[in-house]
């Protein structure tokens, strides 16, 4: 038997903390990496692993961050946005 997984470990904490160069009206925020579709014409399963959902903690701490930064719109950003499930922190 040959081992094929990865360890475990949170992909969000290798985001580094964005700074804005100067203000800005809008902001991204990744909320959700991956895909567990794997629908004949898409890569994203194999590219970008298996659906994986940032803690909502850490989230609503990224756009108050954004926000005391001026952002005034943020976009939620995902592979699969829908499929967004509340991680356990």
């Amino acid at each position: 038997m040959v081992a094929t997984d990865f360890p475990a470990e949170d992909k969000f904490l290798a985001l580094p903390e964005r700074r804005l160069a100067r203000p800005q009206p809008s902001a991204f925020i990744t909320v959700q990496e991956g895909c567990d579709k794997f629908c004949t014409f898409c890569v994203v399963p194999y590219t970008r692993g298996a659906e994986y959902s940032r803690p909502v903690a850490a989230i609503l701490a990224e756009a108050a961050r954004l926000a005391r930064a001026s952002a005034r719109e943020i976009t939620l950003l995902g592979q699969n946005v829908n499929a967004y499930r509340a991680a356990r922190p």
